[in-house]
């Protein structure tokens, strides 16, 4: 059993969808298939996860578990009102982490459910100022930056990941879930789940949001809202395997790794990964208290070929109403503060031949508000054979990689999307235009496809420089680098992310570049990406 992140593969196995069958409806719905004759790769997976906080009925009067309020964060918060330590203390003493598989029954459309994965995940109490939060949707993950004060504080929780092979998924159905524990109160991330090939209203041609948002992509206009995106190119896939692929229902949970990527690379011929991210400044500062989704913000994505074919889209809508997610902390912890929770970025994916087109990107509020995003895309081709490297995606905000655990619960049946871009402990978000601090950290990340991995050990190198935009000079060129520390036994994939040392260079505009190479003395292309250091 598989849970299948991005392109990926049917019973962890990869394959090409048959040119002469249409495509299967997966995790983008686009309303147009690829190129006539390129195989898509898709993917289907039969499990859900549910994340479900259990409180006791009644607080306990006791001390709370130190492990759940640690002093150094308390310590953070020492100009907090006591009545909000008393309010955290409360709160920590009603969570539940002494519950087995056993004690819980999981309801789909009513029937009980047999568990097949079980895991409690501890969070302390935390401070995340500077942490951004993603939330996932089928058409991919909507983005919100960190609230701008001192300290925002993550309140504790346990929270138990419950898993179960769903009943026959029908498209345009929605289930309803349901987890019951005897004298317990359960709060469940979500309570419905649903498999759906509509498109969003952003992207209906005959839907009035839609014209608008079309007719406004085929203009020259530029409109009031600031939007950049950009566009990468891949040619993995990351499977996010269950490990442990049955639980007997016991008192004990699975132990070692449970959940691990495998990477896979597509099929010669079939289209590429493209990673589209795009932040824009939204029309209000935060939503209305009593919005009642008659607020929302919707992007539209389009790529069209030279001959203005539309090869690929994505629409996508986020209701002010949305926020109901968050309610249930509001009946815990009275003091969220919903009102920060606006999204800035959407990051989104589409699957592309070989070939060069061009991509207008709008967001819109669906009224008065418009801005758009027109950005060149060139998609090189790739004959699994070679030796090739991606794009290269450079990140001021890489993320703890457990994280995206978190939104494969969230989303799963459905693939998370757009495929998480994840290097052993960290994830790379990548950035839309780079400005970097000068002396600060400059994350950056890309892939090596090295197909002789498959069959046998060989050493793989990257050679890394960076020069100035206006001049070309080779200002930053540490020679070739071992890949060795990144390569995956057995995997062609060779994903490479780290932190490139700049501090001696001044402010101005630069590029970085890099290529892949072999023991074999084959080499790849080199990719470029640019960026700017300020003062």
């Amino acid at each position: 059993m598989v849970l299948l992140t991005g392109c990926g593969a049917i019973a962890g196995q990869t394959k090409p969808a048959q040119a002469e069958s249409p495509p299967v409806n997966t995790r983008d719905e686009q309303a147009v298939s690829p190129t006539e004759g390129i195989p898509r790769f898709h993917s289907e997976a039969r499990q859900v996860l549910l994340g479900a906080t259990v409180y006791k009925l009644v607080s306990d009067k006791g001390k709370p578990d130190e492990s759940l309020l640690p002093k150094q964060v308390l310590k953070r918060f020492s100009l907090a009102s006591p009545s909000w330590k008393t309010g955290i203390t409360e709160y920590a003493n009603r969570l539940d982490g002494s519950l087995a598989p056993s004690d819980f029954h999981v309801f789909d459309n009513g029937t009980e459910q047999h568990i097949n994965y079980f895991k409690k995940s501890v969070h302390p109490l935390g401070d995340f100022s500077g942490i951004w939060y993603f939330l996932p949707t089928r058409l991919g993950a909507w983005g919100f930056p960190p609230p701008d004060v001192t300290h925002v504080y993550g309140p504790p929780i346990i929270k138990y990941l419950i898993g179960y092979i769903p009943p026959a998924l029908e498209p345009g159905k929605c289930h309803e879930t349901r987890v019951v524990v005897e004298d317990r109160d359960i709060v469940l991330d979500r309570s419905r789940y649903c498999v759906s090939d509509d498109l969003d209203e952003a992207s209906r041609e005959d839907a009035e949001v839609g014209k608008k948002m079309r007719g406004f992509a085929e203009s020259e206009k530029r409109g009031s809202i600031k939007v950049s995106a950009k566009a990468l190119v891949f040619w993995s896939s990351r499977v996010l395997s269950l490990v442990n692929q049955s639980l007997a229902i016991g008192d004990t949970a699975p132990s070692g790794p449970d959940l691990m990527y495998v990477f896979q690379v597509h099929e010669p011929k079939a289209t590429a990964t493209v990673h589209i991210a795009v932040q824009f400044k939204p029309p209000w500062e935060q939503w209305d208290a009593n919005c009642h989704e008659k607020e929302a913000l919707h992007v539209l994505g389009v790529a069209y070929k030279r001959n203005h074919q539309i090869a690929a889209q994505f629409g996508v809508t986020y209701a002010c109403g949305d926020e109901s997610q968050w309610q249930w902390r509001d009946k815990y912890l009275p003091d969220t503060i919903a009102g920060w929770y606006i999204p800035t970025r959407f990051d989104a994916q589409m699957e592309l031949a070989p070939g060069d087109y061009y991509l207008r990107i709008v967001v819109s509020d669906g009224k008065k508000h418009f801005g758009i995003a027109r950005l060149p895309l060139h998609v090189y081709s790739f004959d699994g054979e070679e030796l090739a490297i991606s794009d290269i995606v450079l990140s001021s905000f890489p993320r703890d990689a457990s994280k995206v655990l978190d939104e494969v619960v969230m989303a799963s049946p459905s693939p998370l999307v757009p495929t998480p871009l994840v290097n052993k402990n960290s994830q790379f978000v990548p950035d839309t235009e780079t400005r970097v601090r000068q002396h600060s950290q400059f994350p950056l990340y890309f892939e090596i496809y090295e197909p002789l991995l498959k069959q046998q050990a060989t050493e793989v190198y990257m050679h890394i420089r960076v020069t100035e935009q206006k001049t070309g000079l080779i200002l930053l060129d540490p020679g070739m680098i071992s890949a060795a520390e990144w390569v995956l036994p057995g995997k062609p994939v060779v994903p490479v992310g780290f932190s490139l040392n700049i501090n001696k260079l001044e402010p101005g505009d630069y590029q970085v570049e890099v290529q892949a190479s072999d023991a074999a003395g084959r080499k790849s292309e080199w990719r470029t990406a640019k960026f700017t250091i300020f003062e």
